[in-house]
């Protein structure tokens, strides 16, 4: 405010002159000045101190959180492989399934054209042995 003031040259000096004394100099660039410095000097041992505490107490509270799991059956990431086992068993399973429904319907109808009636098989068995004569050569008649 006194910069700007309608005050004199002369006026403005003698108003820093009587809010300013020595002193504030000393206050304003001495008190920086050392605290800066011992900021510097002394940071590094407390942080190191303060870094050591909270890592401690990290170490304690993980001890806690795994002394808690264990009470529990399973964490979170085992249940999740689990689960994720199981369903590529289930869909293996799945796959599986679906190939031997293929096999016992394929079977199926093989039974069902084994059991035809004596009467129709015998004369299929009849009729091939009878073309199996014709085709064989008779001996002698060359």
């Amino acid at each position: 405010m006194a910069f700007f003031s309608d005050m004199s040259f002369q006026e403005k000096l003698n108003y820093f002159d009587i809010f300013y004394d020595q002193h504030a100099i000393s206050y304003g660039v001495l008190l920086p000045l050392c605290s800066a410095i011992l900021f510097v000097l002394l940071y590094p041992y407390s942080a190191r101190w303060i870094y050591t505490y909270s890592a401690t107490q990290q170490n304690k509270l993980k001890a806690v959180q795994i002394q808690i799991e264990d009470k529990t059956p399973l964490t979170q990431e085992e249940a999740n492989i689990i689960r994720k086992v199981s369903l590529d068993q289930q869909a293996e399973l799945q796959r599986e399934l679906q190939e031997l429904s293929g096999v016992n319907q394929e079977l199926r109808q093989r039974l069902k054209q084994a059991q035809i009636p004596r009467s129709e098989r015998q004369q299929k068995e009849d009729a091939f042995a009878s073309s199996d004569e014709l085709s064989k050569p008779k001996r002698g008649y060359y």
